[in-house]
């Protein structure tokens, strides 16, 4: 190779040079137009806040949930007495108050549901009778879920028969239907049996009756507890 032929291969590889750092110059100067303009400091600050208060929330709502899971567990053994059951209603909805009535609303149901799951429950217009479950079942769901919303959907599933929503009643009021719209009974026409351990058997069918085919566990919580305390009074007296 001549001098010659040196000089210009030189001057292509100083070119070739000057371009790649030419071309690395534009690289770097569209990135530069392309970078994100840095972000108002108030609007940061505001964004902090919003992330530590969700991080609070998330908090909050497992607090939630623990201190119902706590009363649940601890209840559980205590409402399998309606009346104490019903006391405990009554408390939830004193304590929580008018202002807070729709989370109120929101434990009773739960704690309904759940005294059904573990100890059943007798049949009523709307559903046929709960099949008792179980304190484990029941215990097993609370320490599964991680939220109210995930308990109730749990209980729901469990429930053995489903309340009939619709307005179409699942277990047919035929005993209601053939009263109404018939002429009272009178007392001369009404067969009282012979003996004390009869009539009081016969007397508690009768509130159980009344019980299960014009109450509703939702509004007569209360009423259903007295009946069922007096029917266990009255059989312990029939032995």
């Amino acid at each position: 190779m001549n001098a010659k032929q040196k000089a210009e291969l030189k001057a292509l590889a100083q070119v070739a040079a000057q371009k790649a750092i030419a071309d690395k110059a534009a690289i770097a100067a569209h990135k530069e137009t392309r970078k994100p303009e840095a972000v108002d400091k108030g609007l940061h600050s505001l964004a902090l806040s919003m992330a530590k208060a969700e991080g609070s929330y998330d908090k909050a709502l497992n607090q939630v949930y623990t201190a119902f899971k706590d009363y649940a567990l601890a209840a559980l053994p205590i409402i399998e007495r309606m009346p104490a059951h019903v006391a405990a209603l009554q408390d939830i909805k004193a304590v929580f108050g008018e202002a807070r009535k729709p989370a109120a609303i929101q434990r009773v149901t739960m704690l309904n549901n759940i005294r059904k799951i573990a100890y059943g429950a007798p049949a009523t217009r709307d559903t046929p009778a709960q099949a008792a479950q179980g304190l484990d079942v029941v215990k097993d769901a609370l320490n599964a879920a991680t939220s109210l919303p995930a308990l109730k959907q749990a209980l729901s599933a469990m429930k053995t028969e489903k309340h009939a929503a619709t307005g179409v009643p699942k277990t047919a009021p035929k005993v209601k239907a053939a009263i109404v719209g018939t002429a009272p009974v009178k007392a001369e026409e009404v067969q009282i049996p012979g003996t004390r351990s009869e009539a009081i058997k016969a007397a508690c069918r009768m509130l159980a009756f009344i019980s299960t085919t014009f109450l509703s566990a939702g509004t007569d919580a209360e009423l259903i507890g007295e009946i069922e305390e007096v029917s266990a009074a009255l059989i312990a007296k029939a032995a």
